[in-house]
């Protein structure tokens, strides 16, 4: 796998597929310095959603199916300090939101003949893809079209509506799509975060 043609997610492992957010993070403004230390209000403790990772998973399933984080979830953090903000994810919904992820998403790379295509082009490719699995039956009536989103060069990123479709590409591990008489080469990688992406390239070097 050459890791220089994998790319991480904005944000490293931001919700793909939300086109909206409802809920809103915790802001945290700088205290006054002229406010007495012991006088202060110890700031909010963040929510651990470990106890209820199944509750989380159900969201998570609802975000990517309708795009929107629906309202009620410590999400995280903000701190704003001057014209400047800085926003810190809730560790246990980024934790479970990473786990989500891996089960669900494949890294789909474009091979020679098949790179830097538009990305229209890419969308069908893997939408043809999708009309072969689901004209075959393959998978359950319920199992529907996943969600994509374009990354640099060659790359996109698939989240697919159940891990049984992410399993069984990553079995396949490559495949030839035909879209409008051309033949496209791909290959199924597991998704990585962007931390997981530097020591892999730390361990190549």
């Amino acid at each position: 796998m050459d890791v220089d043609k994998v790319r991480p997610h904005g944000g490293d492992v931001g919700m793909i597929g939300a086109e909206g957010v409802a809920a809103s993070p915790r802001p945290l403004v700088e205290e006054d310095e002229g406010i007495n230390p012991q006088n202060r209000s110890p700031p909010p403790a963040e929510t651990n959603y470990w106890a209820e990772e199944e509750r989380v998973r159900d969201m998570l399933t609802k975000c990517f199916d309708i795009g929107i984080l629906p309202a009620g979830w410590d999400i995280g953090q903000l701190k704003e300090d001057g014209n400047k903000a800085h926003f810190t994810l809730n560790p246990s919904l980024d934790e479970i939101k990473v786990k989500w992820l891996k089960e669900r998403t494949v890294t789909v790379i474009f091979q020679e003949g098949s790179k830097n295509l538009p990305k229209r082009i890419k969308e069908d490719v893997i939408r043809a893809l999708e009309d072969i699995w689901m004209g075959e039956g393959r998978f359950d009536p319920s199992v529907t079209r996943g969600r994509i989103r374009i990354e640099p060069s060659n790359v996109l990123s698939y989240v697919a509506k159940d891990a049984r479709v992410t399993e069984w590409m990553l079995q396949e591990g490559e495949t030839r799509v035909t879209l409008r008489g051309r033949w496209h080469s791909i290959t199924f990688k597991p998704w990585l975060t962007k931390k997981e992406i530097q020591d892999t390239k730390k361990e190549a070097a």
